[in-house]
């Protein structure tokens, strides 16, 4: 399954919580999420020279509205819009910046079919995330491990390689009605639990489940905000 980009962004418990108390502060204060993938064995923190790095569009898509499952806040195709599509992503050197964003591998979740890595869904309690296509390399980071670590505490949760997040198209049924993918992204489980969400790319029906408890949706709301204004790093094996 090649998975659509969710833009709001998440990251798993591990990591939250030992950010909660330090992003509070922040809460008012927009910050840019920051990812960093770097090689074993280079520890640079945020790396500004990679900022340089550059890859460009390869073209651009007009935009088709239709039946968006906005389950994770996705953002949806708008008629006569264009998007801008990449084949490429920036190059993993020594460390690379990346953007977290947030979606489900859950059989009936928003991200649609089983995963392209391992043919199989995965709970949202799961470790999984989706690549950018350029990253994804045709399968070649399929069950890889990535190190997502919270930049304030050094806190870290690990990840496998699960999935495509297609930077190449969109706005059809196949991508949910959504934009295709930036060029930069790891999309990973949201830290919902497994079948509190029902949704499905693929239909308009959505049949009923029961929804979280008050106290997991506080915890949900307390993710989505840490992960809006916190920074993050990844390391990884690649």
């Amino acid at each position: 399954m090649i998975r659509s980009p969710v833009r709001s962004s998440s990251i798993r418990s591990q990591v939250d919580m030992a950010t909660t108390s330090a992003i509070r502060v922040l809460y008012v204060i927009p910050l840019l999420i920051l990812v960093i993938l770097h090689e074993p064995g280079q520890t640079q923190a945020f790396p500004y020279r990679s900022l340089l790095q550059t890859c460009q569009p390869s073209g651009s898509i007009p935009g088709e509205s239709g039946n968006c499952n906005t389950e994770n806040g996705s953002e949806c195709c708008q008629d006569g819009r264009s998007y801008t599509t990449y084949d490429c992503s920036p190059a993993v050197t020594g460390s690379t910046l990346a953007t977290l964003t947030l979606n489900s591998f859950a059989e009936g979740g928003d991200g649609g079919g089983a995963s392209a890595c391992t043919g199989r869904f995965y709970g949202d309690d799961q470790m999984v995330v989706a690549l950018s296509t350029g990253w994804y390399g045709g399968g070649s980071r399929c069950t890889k491990n990535i190190v997502i670590t919270a930049a304030s505490t050094g806190k870290s949760a690990t990840a496998m390689v699960a999935d495509e997040c297609d930077s190449t198209t969109g706005c059809d049924e196949e991508h949910n009605f959504e934009p295709p993918c930036r060029n930069n992204i790891v999309d990973a489980t949201g830290g919902r639990r497994s079948g509190t969400r029902r949704g499905s790319t693929r239909t308009t029906d959505r049949p009923r489940s029961r929804g979280p408890t008050r106290e997991y949706d506080q915890r949900a709301h307390a993710r989505r905000r840490i992960c809006k204004y916190g920074h993050y790093a990844v390391s990884d094996g690649w």
